[in-house]
């Protein structure tokens, strides 16, 4: 940000946050056009608003500019509802995670979770699972009105054979279990699951026994924005995908 944008950013908080241009004029020396110049380009990237017009036949004297706070990021893209940790990483380093103020769940109960909070569909993209995932897709709490979605987006054959097999083996147990696999050359390296469209979780881990008891594995459980557009992610790879 140049000299001129500090100045006349300095300006405004100093008036209560408004001001009108000969206002700015007079505190920073700049004349009106210089100013006007400085603002709009404070405009394009979201610093200042043009607040009102005292005088629509005089414009350019009586607007008034006023500082735009930045918004939260985290407030666009929803909020962090919980820290999501692999039980080694808890074990070894939880004191990382208490200055921060979030709960803190491990990976299998964010899994255990979802599936049991589940109500009208589930959608989970993982590149693969192994035969752990059969403990948590076989409780009694899963609902039978609700569709269970399984997106694998690895490429490697063995662990793909593999994981098919394990849910062919959910699917003897659960019937509303769905899957599909990514084909060709686009697989998906992250891992995340979405729940009604309420909330989703976004993580590092792979279902897999190893992730479980041997990884630093780490993720977030969100809310907001962000669990429409990874509803959107998932019903884009969904309907381009194969069942396997």
């Amino acid at each position: 940000m140049s000299g001129e944008a500090e100045a006349l950013l300095k300006a405004l908080k100093e008036r209560g946050g408004c001001a009108k241009l000969p206002e700015l004029a007079v505190a920073t020396g700049y004349s009106v056009f210089r100013i006007l110049t400085v603002l709009n380009e404070l405009l394009a990237v979201g610093a200042v608003r043009r607040d009102r017009v005292g005088d629509p036949l005089n414009p350019l004297s009586t607007t008034e500019w006023c500082v735009q706070e930045p918004k939260n990021k985290q407030e666009v893209l929803g909020s962090i509802e919980a820290l999501i940790a692999t039980p080694p990483l808890l074990k070894d380093a939880s004191e990382l995670f208490a200055p921060l103020g979030v709960p803190v769940i491990s990976s299998q109960e964010v899994l255990r979770n979802a599936l049991c909070n589940t109500s009208a569909y589930f959608k989970l993209a993982v590149p693969y699972i192994d035969s752990t995932a059969y403990v948590f897709f076989t409780e009694n709490c899963l609902s039978p009105k609700a569709e269970y979605k399984i997106l694998l987006t690895g490429q490697r054959e063995d662990k793909m054979r593999a994981t098919l097999r394990v849910l062919e083996d959910i699917r003897n147990y659960i019937p509303n279990v769905v899957y599909r696999a990514v084909s060709g050359q686009r697989g998906l390296h992250a891992k995340f699951l979405v729940v009604d469209g309420k909330y989703a979780a976004v993580f590092t881990f792979n279902l897999y026994y190893t992730h479980y008891v041997r990884n630093y594995d780490v993720g977030v459980v969100v809310r907001g924005s962000l669990v429409e557009l990874l509803d959107k992610i998932f019903d884009y790879l969904w309907s381009r995908a194969a069942q396997p």
